[in-house]
């Protein structure tokens, strides 16, 4: 019998509602892996329709795990899925089309309301200053925290200037997962957002695809900016809480249970032993190699990537459970991490 725990927690003015945790036996449950950072729905937040869901996903890494991992390690994901089931996820169509992004939801929704205001001086937006189409793109859609060039930008002071938005202070609502680095995911020479009806499609679309609502949503691609985004360099090494590190990457709306699927070899299920479709979390370095299988990859449970871990994130509040395939069947009683999960950032506020 494995150890569970279970438990609820208050964020900030949203109720999370902790699952129980079941513990994998063979890995410390600080592993590499992907976890839920935070969960909200229309009770604590009006612009999220009734019977939503709003889940935060976000990669975690633990310092240890640094060690063995060759010089300037860096953070990567490759084929990051969340499977379409022409139901979910949701993106807010189309009087204002749904985004795809956090740069471009802070570039075309909050800093658009910050110059809007008069006076000489400008303020933070709060989320009465957007109208109701900006805040369901911005509470109640699905994107994922990627820019362009990995660091995210906006309106950063009373002068109106733009630069990196490092002040938590100007990240409105769940932007304010970025924290103080100010750091997202940038392509970096991967595809990047790619989305499409089945997990095919999305593999073949081309960078920058946005994904409307029931679609395959994948990512990939490398945390913080090129040349700076090393996890033992200061900025990076300073934003490790007790030896973990947490960074958001995907707001999932929802209605139903989240698939999140996916092997070393058979991303989504498309394209089968292919070269490069592999779905992994890598954290990569020079001259070094870690994970359980010492070529620095983890599935999305922090365990050997070879191994399929496909699980789903449940509605209802059962936790993520690992899905089996024929041949892994013992992993059936496996469940994987409910939503009270440690965070190193401070809620977003709802204003």
């Amino acid at each position: 019998m494995f150890p569970s725990l279970s438990a609820s927690i208050r964020v900030g003015s949203r109720l999370v509602i902790a699952a129980t945790i079941v513990l994998l036996p063979a890995r410390s449950v600080l592993a590499v892996k992907l976890v839920v950072m935070g969960v909200t729905n229309h009770a604590y937040n009006s612009a999220i329709p009734a019977g939503e869901q709003v889940v935060t996903f976000g990669i975690q890494v633990r310092a240890s795990d640094l060690y063995g991992a060759g010089t300037n390690p860096v953070l990567a994901v490759q084929n990051l899925t969340f499977a379409g089931n022409g139901i979910v996820p949701i993106n807010v169509v189309p009087a204002t089309p749904n985004k795809v992004d956090v740069q471009d939801v802070q570039t075309s929704i909050v800093d658009a309301s910050i110059g809007n205001q008069s006076g000489p001086d400008v303020v933070p937006a709060v989320q009465s200053d957007l109208s109701v189409r900006q805040q369901q793109s911005l509470y109640a859609d699905s994107w994922w925290y990627n820019s362009g060039g990995g660091l995210l930008q906006g309106v950063n002071d009373a002068g109106g200037d733009v630069g990196p938005l490092t002040n938590p202070a100007w990240q409105l609502g769940p932007i304010s997962y970025v924290g103080s680095s100010g750091f997202t995911w940038s392509p970096d020479g991967t595809p990047g957002v790619q989305a499409g009806a089945t997990a095919l499609a999305a593999l073949n679309s081309p960078g920058g695809s946005n994904a409307t609502t029931g679609q395959y949503m994948i990512y990939s691609g490398i945390y913080g900016p090129n040349g700076s985004n090393s996890l033992t360099h200061s900025t990076l090494a300073s934003q490790f809480v007790n030896g973990l590190l947490t960074v958001p990457i995907a707001q999932i709306a929802t209605t139903g249970d989240i698939f999140i699927p996916g092997t070393y070899s058979n991303a989504a299920g498309a394209l089968a032993g292919a070269p490069g479709s592999g779905t992994f979390i890598g954290i990569i370095g020079v001259g070094g190699s870690n994970g359980p299988i010492g070529n620095g990859t983890y599935n999305m449970y922090g365990g050997d990537p070879n191994i399929n871990t496909g699980f789903f994130y449940s509605f209802t509040g059962s936790g993520q459970v690992p899905i089996p395939e024929p041949g892994t069947i013992v992993l059936a009683g496996i469940a994987a991490v409910g939503f009270c999960l440690r965070r190193k950032r401070r809620a977003p506020r709802s204003s």
